[in-house]
Protein backbone atom coordinates (compact mmCIF):
# COMPACT_ATOMS: atom_id res chain seq x y z
CA UNK A 1 0.00 0.00 0.00
CA UNK A 2 3.03 2.24 0.73
CA UNK A 3 4.00 1.74 -2.63
CA UNK A 4 0.58 2.19 -4.58
CA UNK A 5 -0.51 4.45 -2.54
CA UNK A 6 -3.77 2.76 -2.44
CA UNK A 7 -5.51 1.47 1.01
CA UNK A 8 -8.57 -0.67 -1.36
CA UNK A 9 -6.42 -2.53 -3.17
CA UNK A 10 -6.19 -4.98 -0.49
CA UNK A 11 -6.80 -8.71 -1.71
CA UNK A 12 -8.37 -10.77 0.94
CA UNK A 13 -9.97 -14.38 -0.44
CA UNK A 14 -12.12 -16.01 2.28
CA UNK A 15 -10.76 -19.56 0.67
CA UNK A 16 -13.66 -21.08 0.93
CA UNK A 17 -13.95 -24.05 -1.13
CA UNK A 18 -17.47 -23.91 -2.82
CA UNK A 19 -17.21 -26.63 -5.42
CA UNK A 20 -17.16 -29.20 -2.23
CA UNK A 21 -19.23 -27.95 0.60
CA UNK A 22 -22.72 -27.55 -0.57
CA UNK A 23 -26.04 -29.45 0.10
CA UNK A 24 -26.40 -32.43 -1.75
CA UNK A 25 -29.91 -32.87 -0.44
CA UNK A 26 -29.10 -36.33 0.29
CA UNK A 27 -30.89 -38.45 3.60
CA UNK A 28 -29.38 -37.65 6.66
CA UNK A 29 -29.22 -39.60 10.08
CA UNK A 30 -26.69 -39.85 13.52
CA UNK A 31 -24.28 -36.97 14.25
CA UNK A 32 -20.50 -36.62 13.96
CA UNK A 33 -18.16 -34.53 16.03
CA UNK A 34 -14.80 -33.46 16.57
CA UNK A 35 -12.58 -31.78 19.26
CA UNK A 36 -9.78 -29.45 18.09
CA UNK A 37 -8.57 -26.46 20.61
CA UNK A 38 -11.05 -27.59 23.51
CA UNK A 39 -8.69 -28.37 26.68
CA UNK A 40 -11.75 -30.30 28.79
CA UNK A 41 -14.52 -31.14 26.64
CA UNK A 42 -17.98 -31.59 28.59
CA UNK A 43 -19.40 -34.07 25.68
CA UNK A 44 -22.97 -33.25 24.58
CA UNK A 45 -23.02 -35.31 21.62
CA UNK A 46 -24.36 -39.10 21.51
CA UNK A 47 -22.35 -41.90 22.27
CA UNK A 48 -22.49 -43.25 18.59
CA UNK A 49 -21.44 -40.28 17.22
CA UNK A 50 -19.20 -40.34 14.23
CA UNK A 51 -15.46 -38.87 15.64
CA UNK A 52 -13.66 -37.00 13.34
CA UNK A 53 -9.65 -37.06 14.12
CA UNK A 54 -7.69 -34.28 13.59
CA UNK A 55 -5.57 -35.40 10.84
CA UNK A 56 -9.31 -35.69 8.75
CA UNK A 57 -9.57 -31.82 8.33
CA UNK A 58 -7.64 -32.04 5.21
CA UNK A 59 -10.02 -34.71 3.71
CA UNK A 60 -12.54 -32.09 2.38
CA UNK A 61 -13.99 -34.28 -0.17
CA UNK A 62 -14.83 -37.04 2.41
CA UNK A 63 -15.76 -34.62 5.09
CA UNK A 64 -18.42 -32.84 2.74
CA UNK A 65 -19.66 -36.77 1.78
CA UNK A 66 -19.79 -36.77 5.67
CA UNK A 67 -22.17 -33.80 6.47
CA UNK A 68 -24.61 -34.53 3.66
CA UNK A 69 -25.21 -37.31 5.06
CA UNK A 70 -25.44 -36.74 9.10
CA UNK A 71 -28.43 -34.32 10.53
CA UNK A 72 -25.63 -33.02 13.71
CA UNK A 73 -22.07 -32.20 13.35
CA UNK A 74 -20.75 -30.96 17.12
CA UNK A 75 -17.65 -29.30 16.89
CA UNK A 76 -15.78 -28.59 20.51
CA UNK A 77 -14.03 -25.60 19.44
CA UNK A 78 -15.76 -22.23 18.93
CA UNK A 79 -13.45 -20.87 16.45
CA UNK A 80 -13.34 -24.16 14.05
CA UNK A 81 -13.94 -23.47 10.49
CA UNK A 82 -15.45 -26.85 9.90
CA UNK A 83 -18.51 -25.64 11.44
CA UNK A 84 -18.83 -23.37 8.42
CA UNK A 85 -18.33 -26.04 6.14
CA UNK A 86 -20.73 -28.46 7.71
CA UNK A 87 -23.66 -26.09 7.85
CA UNK A 88 -22.67 -25.10 3.89
CA UNK A 89 -23.31 -28.86 3.28
CA UNK A 90 -26.87 -28.14 5.27
CA UNK A 91 -25.76 -30.23 8.41
CA UNK A 92 -27.11 -28.78 11.49
CA UNK A 93 -23.66 -27.16 13.17
CA UNK A 94 -23.49 -27.29 16.92
CA UNK A 95 -20.66 -25.22 18.52
CA UNK A 96 -20.01 -26.66 21.77
CA UNK A 97 -20.31 -23.37 24.10
CA UNK A 98 -17.27 -22.06 25.60
CA UNK A 99 -18.40 -21.90 29.60
CA UNK A 100 -16.02 -18.32 29.82
CA UNK A 101 -18.03 -16.86 26.06
CA UNK A 102 -21.66 -15.72 26.24
CA UNK A 103 -23.51 -16.61 22.82
CA UNK A 104 -23.39 -12.90 22.19
CA UNK A 105 -19.26 -12.05 22.31
CA UNK A 106 -19.36 -15.18 20.20
CA UNK A 107 -21.76 -14.41 17.75
CA UNK A 108 -20.25 -10.83 17.15
CA UNK A 109 -16.85 -12.42 16.87
CA UNK A 110 -17.32 -13.58 12.90
CA UNK A 111 -19.52 -12.43 10.33
CA UNK A 112 -20.30 -16.34 9.66
CA UNK A 113 -21.22 -17.14 12.92
CA UNK A 114 -24.56 -14.94 12.91
CA UNK A 115 -26.68 -17.29 11.03
CA UNK A 116 -26.73 -21.03 10.05
CA UNK A 117 -24.31 -22.14 13.00
CA UNK A 118 -25.84 -22.92 16.44
CA UNK A 119 -23.99 -22.06 19.43
CA UNK A 120 -25.06 -24.90 22.38
CA UNK A 121 -28.11 -27.40 21.90
CA UNK A 122 -30.53 -24.88 22.68
CA UNK A 123 -30.19 -22.57 20.07
CA UNK A 124 -30.72 -25.33 16.74
CA UNK A 125 -33.96 -24.06 16.50
CA UNK A 126 -32.09 -20.15 15.69
CA UNK A 127 -29.48 -22.07 13.41
CA UNK A 128 -32.06 -23.96 11.15
CA UNK A 129 -34.08 -20.89 11.19
CA UNK A 130 -31.47 -18.79 9.85
CA UNK A 131 -29.06 -21.53 7.88
CA UNK A 132 -30.35 -19.62 4.23
CA UNK A 133 -29.22 -16.31 5.55
CA UNK A 134 -26.02 -18.26 6.60
CA UNK A 135 -26.35 -19.54 2.98
CA UNK A 136 -26.51 -16.19 1.32
CA UNK A 137 -23.78 -14.78 3.52
CA UNK A 138 -21.77 -17.42 1.68
CA UNK A 139 -22.38 -16.46 -1.19
CA UNK A 140 -21.74 -12.81 -1.07
CA UNK A 141 -18.46 -14.00 0.28
CA UNK A 142 -18.05 -16.10 -3.33
CA UNK A 143 -18.93 -12.37 -5.25
CA UNK A 144 -16.94 -10.33 -3.01
CA UNK A 145 -13.65 -12.42 -3.47
CA UNK A 146 -14.44 -12.50 -7.15
CA UNK A 147 -14.64 -8.74 -6.63
CA UNK A 148 -11.37 -8.70 -5.21
CA UNK A 149 -9.25 -10.23 -7.65
CA UNK A 150 -11.15 -8.23 -10.39
CA UNK A 151 -10.37 -4.94 -8.67
CA UNK A 152 -6.50 -6.42 -7.62
CA UNK A 153 -5.99 -7.71 -11.31
CA UNK A 154 -6.96 -4.62 -13.24
CA UNK A 155 -4.83 -2.27 -10.30
CA UNK A 156 -2.25 -4.21 -10.65
CA UNK A 157 -2.34 -4.06 -14.10
CA UNK A 158 -2.88 -0.07 -14.42
CA UNK A 159 0.31 0.24 -12.22
CA UNK A 160 2.83 -1.97 -13.84
CA UNK A 161 0.94 -2.22 -17.28
CA UNK A 162 -0.39 -5.20 -19.28
CA UNK A 163 2.11 -8.01 -18.24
Amino acid sequence: EEYLGQRENKLFLAGFQYDIFYNKNLDRKGSCYCVRKCAEPKFIHPEDSFFIPYHAGGDYKGLAELWNRTEIFYCYDDHCFLSYQAAACGCVSVVVPDPNVSKEKWISGSPLNEFGIAYGIEDIPRAKETLPLFLERLENMKLEDINQVRTFAINTQKHYGNI
